[in-house]
């Protein structure tokens, strides 16, 4: 009930929001799936998505933080193991993924035993939906994903949901825009 404009917001927010749903949304916090090749050097123990203030949840704002917090344990030294965090839509499109290589940390050799690796994301740049987030451990960038030979490896095992406004815009992705009036014939165009 209530004004077409309205209505018809409020039906088409509700169907974008079941478009990005994940199917049997399972807690993130539960014991994930794992795959890959087990080479037994590094586990992946522990995995935790952290807002500002270093709570975890599974529910995050557009353009907020988040902390992707990963507990290891090396059984031995090791030189420079590729770390990989990947979101995906609920239909399987990478949307987003960083790794170690591609910007790697202040240090990139593991020490044996217990560790914590953290990838911050100062501002979330996903829009409203669900996501799967993928997390392994390789000892290289491409030849071990292609042989699937990951140290460990939990393939969309971990489900983030993400809140966003309306006016962050449609789609996937939240990007800073401004609209601005110009006069006839400024900004480019085409004669």
């Amino acid at each position: 009930d209530g004004g077409t404009e309205e209505v018809l917001r409020r039906y088409w927010r509700d169907c974008e929001r079941a478009l990005s749903r994940i199917d049997g949304f399972r807690n993130p916090f539960e014991a994930p799936q794992i795959y890959g090749e087990d080479l037994a050097t590094i586990r992946i123990e522990r995995v935790r998505f952290l807002r500002e203030d270093e709570n975890e949840t599974a529910s995050f704002a557009s353009g907020g933080p988040l902390t992707v917090c990963i507990d290891y344990a090396a059984q031995a030294d090791m030189d420079n193991p590729l770390f990989r965090v990947q979101f995906h839509r609920n239909d399987g499109v990478l949307v987003h993924g960083m790794n170690t290589y591609r910007k790697p940390p202040d240090r990139t050799k593991v020490s044996a035993g217990q560790g914590t690796l953290r990838l911050h994301y100062p501002s979330l740049r996903l829009l409203q939906g669900d996501y799967y987030v993928s997390i392994g451990v390789w000892p290289d960038e491409y030849r071990s994903m292609l042989i699937n030979q990951a140290l460990d490896y939990h393939e969309r095992a971990y489900v983030i949901s993400v809140e966003s406004r309306i006016d962050q815009g449609a789609g996937i992705t939240f990007q800073e825009a401004e609209w601005t009036w110009g006069e006839p014939g400024q900004g480019g165009e085409q004669k």
